[in-house]
């Protein structure tokens, strides 16, 4: 590092994973999610959390809990969170600070299933997006603003229909077009895993 080098700071982990194999398989991957959890340690320390599933419409099983990630999961817990897909996070505050609330990953329940996401990033434009969501009307979804976290923000911009064209129907959002459509309004450098019901999409910034 040269004298006009910033120093280098690591904030938040995130992490994915979807068992290999033809699906629906028989591979459980919680332990590996939490291997990958406490080896990305060192970019966050004060939370980390879980969330798995079989692949099956309302069947997410969530786990949040402030610590290191070997204090923050148990055998018991980890029998639980049993699946062959999920995400995790380990959390380093920025926007909305230590608040427990704040502990991600996040889970919305909107019409068609469920959705999680776990995010590293701030945004600089988070205002002018909490006015959006609230004017195109989309808290009709169990994700109403009860935090300060831009990642909260974010998973209920996803909730809002993407524009033509798209692949939507009724019964089946078209996530792809709703992630590009996300990060036409996302400002600064970020990255995303988004779980819906049986995928996991991974996502960063068109910054290099």
């Amino acid at each position: 590092m040269t004298e006009n080098t910033k120093e280098l700071r690591d904030s938040c982990g995130v992490f994915g994973i979807v068992a290999a194999g033809e699906w629906p398989t028989k591979l459980e991957v919680t332990e590996l999610i939490y291997l990958g959890l406490i080896a990305i340690q060192h970019r966050g320390q004060e939370s980390s959390g879980m969330v798995t599933s079989y692949g099956e419409k309302d069947n997410m099983k969530i786990h949040r809990r402030p610590g290191l990630a070997n204090q923050a999961y148990t055998n018991a817990d980890l029998i639980k969170l049993n699946g062959n897909l999920g995400i995790g996070h380990n959390r380093y505050s920025t926007q909305g600070g230590t608040n427990p609330l704040n502990i991600q990953p996040f889970v919305v329940h909107m019409k068609h299933a469920q959705l999680a996401l776990a995010h590293n990033g701030q945004l600089v434009n988070a205002a002018e997006l909490r006015r959006e969501v609230y004017i195109f009307d989309i808290l009709w979804v169990k994700a109403s603003a009860s935090t300060q976290s831009d990642s909260e923000l974010m998973i209920q911009m996803l909730c809002q229909p993407p524009p033509e064209p798209n692949n939507e129907t009724e019964d089946k959002p078209d996530w792809p077009a709703r992630i590009k459509f996300l990060m036409t309004k996302t400002k600064l450098a970020y990255s995303l895993v988004i779980m819906s019901e049986d995928r996991i999409y991974a996502v960063r910034d068109p910054f290099d």
